[in-house]
């Protein structure tokens, strides 16, 4: 199929496919038009993917029996149909769409989705207020969106089914990175949290404490939470694979350093470097650790 270039429509009075739930077309090097998914009255699952060429799927909209929908690898597409009505729309994937520039309209309404991936969009600018509303989204990745200069912050807070967040990196220009003052809001639901900084400065300047629990995939505490002006208290549970801390002058704002069940004793010193740093759990840590 990587010659293809056109899909032919039948006539529009005649069915397309009525009992057709779902939809992949893959590997169309060359594809340029999409049938009017419309017309795929029982479809519930539709993937794009490989599609290089593919700039416009069409401006009627998705069936309202839609549940996954994934673009992937369509290069030159610029524009996604409005998703107004897609009540049961659970999954929403979009991957290296690199000529889109702002999300399809009617995100809002797609009250039932659970998971939103935007990954490597590097031409996308920003994140709609109204995704705020998705109140039974429990997933959200917005990735490496190299062009993205704002998150609507208050939106995110309202994310309170929220399970797993993952941000970042965004753009050069950016002075700091976003997002980060709503998150506090989502203590109550939040189990898995992934921030790539690049190195940009995280404001929170009213953040006197910081626990970090299980998170078992960490390595190295990032240099920037020297910039925390306000922390007097850094915990980290059961990091088990915490092998380096900031530097001692990144540290220097601490009073309090509890780190439980990390054997590691670099992360020792680093941390008895520190002036007037009082460690109540490191004996503990160190027996632990062996």
């Amino acid at each position: 199929m990587a010659e293809v270039k056109e899909w032919l429509e039948m006539e529009p009075e005649i069915p397309a496919f009525p009992s057709l739930k779902v939809l992949k077309i893959v590997d169309c090097f060359s594809l340029n038009t999409v049938p009017r998914m419309s017309r795929f009255s029982s479809l519930e699952k539709l993937k794009i993917a490989e599609c290089f060429q593919l700039g416009w799927i069409g401006d009627e909209p998705f069936p309202s029996t839609l549940k996954k929908l994934t673009l992937r690898n369509c290069h030159n597409l610029r524009l996604i149909p409005h998703l107004d009505g897609l009540s049961s729309l659970l999954e929403l994937r979009l991957l290296k769409c690199y000529g889109l520039k702002s999300l399809p309209s009617g995100l809002s309404t797609c009250i039932s989705l659970r998971q939103l991936f935007i990954y490597d969009c590097s031409n996308l600018e920003s994140i709609p207020e109204d995704v705020g509303k998705l109140n039974c989204l429990e997933k959200l990745c917005i990735c490496y969106c190299g062009n993205l200069k704002r998150l609507p912050e208050e939106s995110l807070g309202c994310l309170t089914s929220l399970k797993r967040l993952q941000l970042g990196p965004f753009s050069k220009e950016l002075e700091e990175f976003p997002g980060l003052g709503s998150i506090h809001h989502l203590h109550s639901s939040l189990k898995e949290l992934r921030l790539d900084a690049r190195d940009k400065p995280c404001s929170l300047p009213a953040l006197e404490e910081l626990d970090i629990r299980y998170f078992n995939g960490l390595e190295e505490l990032p240099e920037w939470l020297g910039n925390l002006c306000s922390l007097r208290i850094l915990c980290c549970w059961s990091c088990t694979n915490l092998v380096h801390l900031p530097s001692k002058e990144a540290l220097q704002r601490l009073s309090n350093l509890h780190l439980v069940r990390s054997p590691f004793a670099n992360v020792i010193s680093t941390a008895k470097a520190v002036e007037n740093l009082q460690t109540p759990k490191m004996n503990e840590m160190g027996k632990r650790g062996g």
